[in-house]
């Protein structure tokens, strides 16, 4: 179901909120309501806790269910059975087997990279991510923790336990009442998330049990929250705004109709993502001043940068061979993780820069799962990929048709044919020649600092062509203007404008319409200078 009319989010998320997502600092909290967004076969539904609980006591003869009490119902089936036998029986109610992560887990999924907290048994979430080949590291029992950790996966916390670890799921009175108890590493390991990040709690009501065994965690370890808490609710009442309020918690109330829970979630994610997105192309500040530039041009549509998709310890080898080769077509290069950049994350990394390039160099010469996710994400994002592979290396693991019928493979990255081809399939998408009309375009459309980043790239590309002494470009034209083979322009000018592109690219510097001109004039002086030199 679609919404008719689109929302105005940035009047329903607080600022405090959007600040922590651009800083990667929002851990979500999912509930059961959130399950109900997953796609069912027609005729069947998914209970709620209070429906499973009503399912669960027609087994039960002799007992009068309760509304809202469905952990007393859960906590006598066992006791009158099994713990195994109640496992199969709430499986089987929540049609586990049955469903598949929709448009809404989707959206869900591509807003969250670093980790992902979930009171759940089913397996939507990880089940969107794999559709995607987003590497997961699934923790559903505290075993689990002893695992490596990295960041080089999503990490999918499922506080509560799943159906593969049914000994550890809490479902019943006992398993909440010990819960603390029982699970001292977990806990205090859920709990240092909650310190240091934004809680955003998504398909839940207090009414939850599961809410409130989360927050006697808190209070058990912390006291209350240090960072205040947020819940995603759509057409929420007073009486349940002021339940969360006294425990902390805002919550963030969605317009619209209940019914349109699903729809309204998955437009709020994606408005989200665009707008984290957007964000962090304007004021993100990596220690590599080519990237900074490319990625203040990205807005106007001309970023030039080509990311590579490499195994670990292979990258730094690899930029180094292409980095003549994408300089020769004024292209920056960029891989995950080697910017020095404040996102926090590999793969929130990755799919940053892979979203900011324009081209996508691949080498599946490994079996990689993170490449194998940086080549979905260039394809959803219809980058242009070039795929490479070492023939000597070739994975165990068997890639799909399309990628196999397109590897170049070759014998050595430092091989003249090989090289060639990378340089060929570069130059078939880019030609600097044309930057400095482009960047007179964009003058003429009134993007002015733009216009001046382009012309200030296209110049450092230049001098860089003309001079072979490895020296930055600005201390090469002062040298050339001592020399007297720059004679349009003065050192004064030189040294004014390396300050003011410094400006541009790393502080939210913005020029006017006459300095913007002033630039275009000084960069097309000293290219007529360049143009004569032998």
């Amino acid at each position: 179901m679609r919404i008719e009319k689109s929302l105005n989010f940035d009047k329903v998320f607080p600022k405090t909120l959007l600040d922590d997502f651009i800083d990667n600092r929002v851990v979500p909290l999912v509930g059961a309501g959130f399950s109900k967004n997953a796609l069912i076969p027609s005729g069947l539904e998914i209970p709620d806790w209070d429906k499973l609980g009503k399912a669960v006591a027609n087994y039960l003869p002799n007992y009068e269910y309760t509304s809202g009490n469905a952990i007393d119902a859960l906590s006598v089936f066992e006791e009158l059975n099994s713990r195994a036998q109640l496992i199969e029986l709430i499986a089987r109610e929540l049609h586990i087997d049955l469903l598949k992560p929709s448009e809404t887990h989707d959206a869900f999924c591509d807003l969250f990279f670093n980790t992902i907290c979930t009171t759940n048994f089913d397996f939507l979430l990880e089940d969107a991510m794999k559709k995607t080949d987003r590497p997961v590291t699934i923790v559903n029992s505290e075993q689990n923790l002893g695992i490596n950790l990295s960041n080089r996966s999503t990490l999918l916390i499922k506080i509560h336990g799943d159906f593969q670890n049914a000994n550890d799921m809490i479902v019943t009175e006992n398993d909440y009442d010990t819960y603390i108890d029982s699970y001292k590493v977990f806990t205090t390991f859920i709990s240092s998330l909650f310190i240091s990040n934004t809680v955003l709690l998504i398909g839940y009501s207090f009414d939850d049990y599961d809410i409130r065994s989360i927050w006697s965690i808190i209070n058990n370890r912390l006291g209350k929250l240090k960072r205040k808490a947020y819940c995603l609710m759509v057409d929420a009442n007073e009486s349940e705004i002021v339940k969360f309020r006294r425990r902390n918690i805002d919550v963030i109330n969605i317009p619209g109709k209940k019914k349109d829970y699903p729809s309204l979630l998955c437009e709020a994610f994606r408005w989200l993502k665009k707008y984290i997105d957007d964000s962090r192309v304007k004021i993100i500040n990596t220690s590599d001043v080519r990237v900074n530039q490319s990625l203040k041009l990205v807005p106007s549509g001309d970023g030039r940068m080509c990311y590579l998709a490499a195994p670990f310890g292979m990258a730094g080898e690899l930029s180094s061979v292409f980095k003549a080769a994408l300089k020769k077509y004024n292209l920056t290069f960029t891989t995950a993780g080697g910017q020095g950049s404040e996102i926090n994350g590999i793969l929130s990394d990755a799919e940053f820069y892979i979203s900011t390039s324009s081209v996508v160099i691949a080498d599946v010469s490994y079996d990689s799962d993170i490449v194998r996710w940086e080549i979905s994400v260039a394809r959803k994002k219809n980058k242009t990929i070039l795929i490479i592979a070492n023939k000597n290396f070739r994975s165990v693991r068997t890639w799909d048709n399309e990628i196999e019928n397109r590897i170049i493979y070759y014998d050595s990255i430092y091989d003249e044919h090989f090289l060639d081809v990378v340089q060929s399939f570069i130059s078939s998408s880019f030609s600097s020649e044309n930057d400095l009309n482009e960047a007179k375009r964009l003058f003429n459309n009134e993007e002015y600092t733009a216009a001046a980043l382009l012309a200030f790239r296209f110049l450092d590309y230049s001098v860089s062509e003309k001079s072979k002494s490895g020296y930055g470009f600005w201390k090469t034209l002062i040298d050339y203007q001592k020399s007297g083979k720059i004679r349009s322009v003065t050192i004064s000018q030189i040294r004014e404008n390396s300050f003011l592109r410094n400006r541009l690219v790393h502080q939210n510097y913005t020029l006017t319409k006459k300095r913007a001109e002033s630039v275009l004039e000084f960069v097309e002086a000293c290219i007529q200078d360049l143009i004569s030199i032998e």
